[in-house]
């Protein structure tokens, strides 16, 4: 399930279970192609955050390239991780969660 951020806060979206929030732009390539592995991602929340309509919270998140990814669980933070990663990477990276 994919969500764009719109008007409220990550804060206000974030629940207890595993969340995988996206920060992208429109223009960059490989965050293209991490957002179609991270739609292959069925049972999941992705929230997107797109940079440039939210540098605000790109900066409180220290987000300096994209794609950068953050997976919270229980409203935290648990891991992050920048740059292209394959699907098979990221369900490794979700599995030790």
């Amino acid at each position: 399930m994919i969500e764009y951020l719109s008007g409220q806060s990550l804060e206000e979206v974030l629940t207890d279970e595993l969340i995988i929030v996206d920060f992208f732009a429109t223009w960059c390539g490989p965050c293209q192609i991490i957002g179609e592995e991270l739609a292959e991602l069925k049972d999941i929340k992705i929230i997107k955050i797109d940079v440039d309509s939210h540098p605000e919270i790109a900066k409180q998140h220290g987000v300096m390239s994209i794609p950068t990814i953050e997976i919270y669980k229980n409203k935290e933070l648990k891991t992050k991780f920048i740059g292209l990663k394959s699907l098979d990477e990221i369900q490794e990276i979700i599995s030790k969660i």
